[in-house]
């Protein structure tokens, strides 16, 4: 009984020290999607609008994707944006080449103490096109209330060790008290046959 009060005592301080070191990471951005019409040569100058919806400063890094990699320049790559802060992130594309296009501006939201984050990324379709072939205010569509936003649950390594070292506990409690009556029947079961046998030999 001493063993298993212990084992319960140990299992609720480990779930309550869990409890304190998990938290949650929420990364959001403004401009989910952007549809543009280029004109060959033409340099498109836009931003992303990331928000910091959590309660800890987070790192930001963005980095492009898709089909247009190589013509994307990330001008905010990288910077740290405080409790309840925004910032919209600016990126220049260049049109080099007539066709159709989709890339990604990916977003990564990580803590600045350190551990995973979240991801999220904004489309960027673009059609680039001739010169002189794009009718006036028909260039771009900024999806700006389109945004978008995800959530992680962050466990650092010690929370994860606690979380085996308390299944361990409770599968150890639950276990040995089964085997004990398992043992105990099964002796009992045993004597029963020893005089079952003694009183057909007499």
């Amino acid at each position: 009984m001493e063993k298993k009060k212990l084992s319960l005592v140990l299992a609720m301080f480990m779930f309550i020290f869990l409890i304190s070191n998990v938290y949650a990471i929420t990364g959001k951005i403004g401009n989910g999607k952007m549809i543009v019409t280029l004109e060959e040569g033409e340099v498109l100058d836009r931003t992303i609008r990331v928000i910091n919806d959590n309660d800890i400063s987070l790192n930001i890094t963005l980095f492009a994707a898709g089909d247009l990699v190589d013509d994307i320049e990330i001008i905010d790559e990288s910077f740290v944006l405080a409790v309840g802060e925004e910032k919209r992130a600016r990126f220049k594309l260049e049109a080099k080449e007539i066709g159709n296009y989709e890339s990604r501006i990916n977003v990564q939201f990580a803590p600045v103490e350190g551990g995973s984050g979240v991801g999220l990324s904004a489309t960027v379709i673009t059609k680039i096109v001739g010169e002189g072939s794009i009718p006036d205010g028909s260039d771009i569509d900024d999806d700006e209330e389109g945004g978008s936003s995800s959530s992680i649950l962050i466990l650092g390594m010690s929370s994860v060790l606690l979380v085996v070292v308390l299944g361990l506990l409770l599968y150890s409690a639950k276990t040995k008290p089964l085997k004990k009556v398992s043992k105990e029947d099964q002796e009992k079961k045993s004597v029963k046959r020893r005089e079952l046998n003694d009183r057909r030999n007499e």
